[in-house]
C-alpha cells in the first residue's frame, strides 16, 4: 500500500489534470501487477525449457534397455536365502542397486531442473512488487513454491536416514546373505516400530523468514526509491 501510495503521489505531482494522473495509475497498475507478473513468468519458462513428459519417459526407457543388455545373463539366474550369498543373488543385488540409483538420479535431475526454472522465473517477475508481496507472505505462512522447496528437502533427508536403517537393520541379522535388492538377500526379520526412523517435516520462523528477506528487501527498495521521489517532485511543483 506505501509503495503504491507514493508511486500516487509521485505521478500527481507530476501531472497537472487529475483525469491524466488517475488514468496513468491505472494503466501503471494494470501492468505492473496483472501483467507482468502473468507474462513474463509464461514467457521466462522457455528460457530455461525442462524435459518434457515424454522426454523423461523415453530417458527411462533407454535407461531400461542399456540395463537389460547389460545384464542380459540376469534372468536364467535365481536368487536364494544361501549364506553366504550366491553369485545370482549377488548379481540381483548389484543390478536392483544400480536401477534404484540410475532411475532416482534421473528423476533427481528432472525435478532439479523444474525447480530451477519456476526459481528463474520468480526472480524475474519480483519486477512487480505484487509478486514480491505474494512470495513474502507465503513463505512467512510456510506454503507456497518455498515451503515445498524445503519439504522436497526433508523428504531426501529422510530418504538417507531411511536407507542407513535398512542397512544397519540387515548387517544386524546373522540369518541375512546381506545382498541388498533382492528379496532372497535381504533380512527377513521383524523390526520394531519404535525404531523406525520417523519422517519429521520440520517449519521454523527463522527458516520461514530467510525465505522472505529477499522480497522484504525488494519491498523496502521500491518504498525507499517511490518516496523520496514523490517529496523531490513536490519540491518542484508551484503551487
Amino acid at each position: 500500500m506505501s509503495i503504491f501510495l507514493g508511486l500516487g503521489l509521485l505521478i500527481s505531482s507530476r501531472v497537472s489534470s487529475s483525469s491524466t494522473s488517475l488514468t496513468i495509475l491505472l494503466l501503471i497498475w494494470v501492468v505492473w501487477v496483472v501483467l507482468l507478473p502473468s507474462t513474463i513468468g509464461a514467457l521466462t519458462s522457455g528460457l530455461q525449457p525442462t524435459m518434457t513428459h515424454n522426454e523423461l519417459t523415453a530417458r527411462q526407457q533407454s535407461l531400461a534397455s542399456r540395463f537389460f543388455e547389460q545384464y542380459d545373463e540376469l534372468w536364467r539366474k535365481t536368487p536364494s536365502r544361501e549364506i553366504p550369498a550366491t553369485e545370482e543373488t549377488l548379481l540381483w543385488s548389484k543390478y536392483l542397486t544400480e536401477d534404484a540409483r540410475d532411475n532416482e538420479k534421473l528423476n533427481e535431475e528432472h525435478l532439479n531442473a523444474q525447480i530451477a526454472q519456476v526459481q528463474f522465473s520468480r526472480s524475474i517477475t519480483r519486477i512487480s512488487p505484487a509478486s514480491s508481496v505474494r512470495y513474502a507472505i507465503e513463505s512467512l505462512a510456510g506454503t507456497g513454491f518455498t515451503r515445498h522447496v524445503q519439504f522436497l528437502a526433508h523428504v531426501r533427508q529422510y530418504a538417507d536416514e531411511f536407507r542407513a536403517f535398512l542397512i544397519e537393520a540387515d548387517r544386524a541379522d546373522p540369518e541375512s546373505p546381506h545382498a541388498l535388492g533382492p528379496k532372497e538377500g535381504t533380512s527377513q526379520k521383524p523390526v520394531r516400530f519404535e525404531s523406525i526412523p520417523k519422517f519429521e517435516d520440520r517449519i521454523s520462523f527463522s527458516g520461514a523468514y530467510n525465505a522472505a528477506s529477499m522480497d522484504i528487501m525488494l519491498l523496502s527498495v521500491f518504498f525507499l526509491i517511490l518516496f523520496p521521489g514523490a517529496f523531490l517532485s513536490f519540491l518542484r511543483v508551484d503551487v
